[in-house]
């Protein structure tokens, strides 16, 4: 279903879902129970036919139809029992650090008198975790028949920088879904919607499961998600006015305020400069969440304002059933939502909810948080330091080869991602500039030029990425996505549409790119590779690091779709003495770290010449195909 598809037909719901909500809930339902009547039917059949053709094995006379009648009765089991397995979808519960009423009394009669007030069921277990999130999810025992344990899901960082009233209003919202005063129907549906979604999910790809459910998910599950799509944003909105009714409209809606707020400090400020500290640390931070819990007691920064007027401009959208922020503190009645240019960014709190809920636990938690942390960034923070000191490191060849003269495009680029990785955006405007000069259509100076543009709300960065994705399709996801994100701050709804329809375009045209190469082989028409000289100095600088490559061969498969990004096919001939053993896993680390390494100006499938000798042998035959070859 294409957006614009899916876009009509969840408009056209929620018309319906508005002039006659229970009827509408009720009609889900059915849909919902049809979805089981069906599953259960295909089990009665393959049973009968297992139970059947087994009979008609026993009974007939001609032994080779009864063992063919035998295979297709063992056939029939083992069909019946990945229908039962579908049946049985088990839902992870949550993870995170435990707390219970005696650690944290404050807590637990906060969420007694919400439960009470909103007349909520008992939560089996209440989690930390170390994210900016809140959630209260039911993990049913027996898959899609139900039978669900509660729980309740706080991020310490929320706890940190909200007050006490907030999150009172935030834990009103996630148990408000729960409520008995909300339709038992809506809430019902969406927790069968959630099941059937990792039913959908696991049947697209386990083979028989896929054969015999996969015609009727196919047709289905798009209408009943659809559905049952509809509910679930109705149930935000009710969420909602539990949180408004638990602790005033006032309250709930400043909460959401300061999450948006929060959320974009944490993308842009608090992860950025946790990670620019690899430059000079061999170590990860010791105290990663009391710096966090220190950062969320200042006062918002200047961009504080920015953040939240960009957050407001955001329209709700099918691809989310949450509602925008704008319409949930509408529809809450907020004061001061029908002019939200106005809203000022919340303060800091007086108190927060960790000091008055937690206690002693916040250390504790803080603590366990970052160990985990720490055990689980250690080698990539390691790495990342080691490649920082590189950087440097090239950094000081590129200035000597810039004095010289002889500074090569490639290595313009390089200098600018070193400079990028160690200094950040603001230090490679400059250098992106002077590389642009010298090669407009450059695609990754593009890219990264209109990022950092759009960043700093600067509309010609659309221009720079539009260039970037016409120079290399294969940026035009992310491309597209930063324009779109762009489009909604400004309010320019429409423009963003059309890009949602532009990148479904491209994921069609692209299904079938990738299925045409994937069929290239040695029968395949090839064409020369076509690399300029500068290309190929550059490959050949990679390849000249590894002793064992001996004669590299490569040329470019002709295709149909998308012939303008180009496809390379590279022919490595690995040559060492005869008394040195090489293993396989030799060979396989070699082609991981070319694939991450060998700069070609598009997608390439890389192979070792012995392996695939057919191929090998019709890519040497292509005029110029040989691009390096080992002194001897």
């Amino acid at each position: 279903m294409s957006p614009d598809e899916q876009d009509a037909l969840l408009n056209r719901l929620e018309v319906v879902e508005r002039q006659a909500p229970d009827r509408f809930a009720k009609r889900v339902a059915v849909m919902a129970i049809l979805g089981y009547t069906v599953l259960i039917l295909v089990l009665v059949l393959l049973m009968g036919a297992a139970l059947g053709t087994g009979y008609l094995a026993i009974r007939v006379a001609n032994p080779l139809v009864g063992r063919l009648l035998m295979i297709g009765a063992v056939s029939a089991v083992f069909s019946a029992w990945s229908v039962v397995r579908s049946l049985w979808v088990r839902l992870a519960a949550p993870q995170g650090m435990e707390v219970g009423a005696r650690q944290a009394p404050a807590l637990f009669a906060e969420l007694k008198r919400l439960r009470r007030l909103l007349r909520v069921g008992r939560i089996s277990k209440v989690f930390l975790t170390p994210d900016l999130n809140a959630a209260a999810c039911e993990v049913p025992r027996f898959g899609v028949f139900g039978w669900s344990r509660r729980y309740l899901v706080l991020g310490l960082p929320l706890l940190q920088g909200l007050s006490p009233e907030e999150l009172s209003s935030v834990i009103a919202h996630e148990i408000g879904h729960f409520s008995r005063e909300h339709n038992g129907i809506t809430r019902w549906i969406c927790r069968v919607r959630l099941t059937w979604l990792s039913l959908v999910s696991s049947s697209s790809d386990r083979g028989f499961r896929s054969l015999v459910l996969g015609p009727f998910l196919r047709w289905w599950w798009p209408r009943f998600n659809a559905h049952a799509f509809v509910l679930s944003r109705r149930q935000e909105y009710e969420a909602d006015a539990a949180a408004a009714r638990a602790v005033g409209t006032e309250v709930a809606g400043r909460a959401l305020l300061r999450l948006t707020v929060m959320s974009r400090f944490f993308e842009e400020e608090f992860w950025p400069g946790v990670q620019k500290l690899a430059v000079d640390s061999p170590t990860p931070p010791p105290d990663l969440h009391r710096r966090l819990a220190q950062a969320l007691r200042q006062e918002p920064g200047p961009e504080a304002r920015r953040w939240l007027r960009e957050g407001l401009a955001v329209p709700t959208n099918n691809a989310d059933t949450h509602p925008c922020l704008l319409d949930r503190l509408v529809q809450m009645g907020f004061p001061g939502a029908d002019s939200p240019g106005d809203l000022p960014v919340p303060s800091v709190a007086a108190v927060t909810a960790a000091a008055a809920f937690l206690g002693p636990v916040e250390q504790r938690a803080e603590d366990r948080f970052t160990s985990e942390w720490v055990v689980q960034i250690r080698d990539a923070w390691k790495q990342r330091h080691e490649e920082a000191a590189k950087r440097l490191e090239a950094l000081e060849e590129t200035e000597a080869a810039e004095a010289a003269g002889t500074l090569t495009l490639q290595e313009r680029w390089e200098r600018i991602s070193h400079v990028g990785d160690v200094e950040g955006d603001e230090a490679v405007i400059p250098l992106v500039r002077e590389l642009l000069e010298l090669e407009p259509t450059h695609a990754a100076g593009n890219f990264l030029y209109g990022r950092i543009l759009l960043d700093r709300d600067d509309a010609t960065g659309v221009e720079h990425l539009e260039r970037a994705m016409k120079r290399d399709l294969f940026a035009t996801p992310e491309a597209c996505g930063l324009i779109h994100a762009y489009f909604q701050r400004k309010g320019r709804l429409a423009e963003a549409k059309a890009l949602e329809r532009r990148v479904y375009d491209y994921e069609q045209e692209l299904q079938r790119a990738q299925e045409e190469r994937a069929r290239v082989n040695h029968r395949s028409p090839l064409l020369p590779h076509g690399l300029d000289g500068e290309d190929e100095k550059a490959v050949r600088k990679v390849l000249s690091a590894y002793p064992e490559i001996f004669q590299v061969s490569i040329a470019q498969a002709k295709l149909q779709v998308l012939p303008e990004q180009p496809y390379f096919l590279v022919a490595i001939f690995i040559k060492v003495p005869w008394w040195k053993f090489r293993g396989t896993g030799a060979d396989r680390a070699l082609i991981d770290v070319l694939l991450r390494s060998l700069p070609l100006p598009g997608q390439f499938y890389l192979f070792l010449e012995q392996s695939l000798t057919p191929l090998g042998r019709a890519v040497r035959k292509v005029v110029g195909s040989q691009v390096y070859e080992r002194a001897r």
